[in-house]
């Protein structure tokens, strides 16, 4: 007989968009205030300091990015 675990897991991509049009990019004040909320909701429950790789940010065609995936809550 076979022993076997089947696991799920849903993760959902959260992403702050600054606006960044040419030639003057984006607003260091705005880029600021979307990273602080992004760290603070991708860490509301521990350690205010996220993981090096937990949050990324992305220079796009014309805004920057800043994402994190959100899975399930930790269970403490």
């Amino acid at each position: 007989m076979t022993d076997w675990t089947r696991r799920e897991k849903t993760v959902t991509t959260i992403e702050y968009a600054v606006p960044a049009d040419e030639p003057r990019g984006a607003c260091w004040n705005q880029v600021q205030q979307a990273l602080n909320a992004a760290v603070r909701e991708h860490s509301p429950w521990k350690n205010p300091v996220p993981a090096d790789d937990a949050i990324r940010v992305h220079a796009r065609d014309d805004e920057i990015v800043i994402s994190f995936e959100k899975g399930e809550e930790p269970p403490w």
